[in-house]
């Protein structure tokens, strides 16, 4: 197939008769695919998996194997009970999970599992593994936060931010989150440290402490990052951010929510009556 603006890698091979010495790839910038071009591949993919025995996915890291595609090829394959077998790149495997087989070489795998040498990996140690990772990706600085908005108003990214403590999380922090998410592409949590959960809550708060709360939301697939604030509000935060979209509960007015002057657009979402951290730990204690 022939997408616009998108060019195949270049490579030269040299050879003898029937047999390859060498090849040698020129470098090409890493492409970035629009969802318009993801969605075309795919369409493409669901089209070809009908028609052969097994899917191999061979990524090159130069663009077009992304999560969506990936993991799109795996699981149509999956629900037409046909093997994928992954020829991998780079250290993001998360993409790959669900697939059948996975082929890499020795710096590959040891790049991902982090030991050197010949050491088996049970598939669930591997799958675990990978999860860890793409979990802790999420969480990111202060210091990688502006290059890390950068890339994402780069690509025309719809930012939405929203913040708070996230103790013991329940019913109405997943409802409440997977609604954030729906109103643009990238969700940005800012998440309040211990102390500055002590401060606001009091003494015996927060139940878990900051890297447990920030584990916990990253394995959410609607939260797309995290990053950690020590002071009272976000509004330091959102200096930063500027996100396009600035979300909070309904029990704030638009008028009283801190920071809003530096989000394009304020959006108060209504909280699920009846779930509160603080009325579990009031029922348990």
């Amino acid at each position: 197939m022939k997408l616009e603006n998108l060019k195949n890698m270049k490579a030269l091979v040299i050879g003898d008769g029937n047999q390859q010495i060498v090849r040698i790839d020129f470098k090409e910038e890493k492409m970035i695919l629009t969802p318009e071009q993801q969605d075309e591949i795919n369409q493409l993919v669901s089209e070809k998996i009908a028609m052969v025995d097994c899917v191999v996915i061979s990524d090159y890291g130069k663009g077009v194997c992304t999560e969506k595609i990936c993991q799109h090829a795996i699981e149509t394959a999956s629900k037409l009970g046909k093997t994928t077998i992954v020829n991998p790149k780079g250290n993001n495997w998360k993409k790959y999970l669900q697939s059948s087989i996975i082929t890499p070489n020795m710096q590959e795998l040891s790049e991902v599992v982090g030991n050197e040498g010949t050491v088996p990996v049970a598939y669930g140690e591997l799958t675990q593994i990978i999860t860890e990772k793409a979990v802790s990706s999420k969480i990111i600085s202060r210091e990688n936060l502006l290059p890390l908005l950068n890339n994402l108003r780069s690509k025309n990214k719809k930012i939405v931010f929203t913040n708070g403590v996230f103790d013991i999380i329940h019913r109405g922090h997943i409802a409440y989150l997977q609604k954030a998410k729906q109103l643009g592409d990238i969700l940005i949590l800012g998440l309040n440290t211990d102390d500055s959960v002590k401060r606001i809550k009091g003494e015996g708060r927060p139940i878990n402490n900051e890297n447990d709360r920030s584990f916990v939301l990253s394995a959410f697939e609607f939260v797309d990052y995290i990053i950690m604030f020590s002071e009272d509000t976000p509004v330091n935060l959102l200096k930063t951010v500027h996100p396009d979209i600035l979300v909070k509960g309904a029990d704030y007015t638009v008028e009283e929510v801190i920071g809003r002057e530096f989000a394009t657009k304020t959006v108060l979402i209504d909280f699920q009556e009846g779930y509160s951290s603080t009325n579990i730990i009031n029922k348990v204690f």
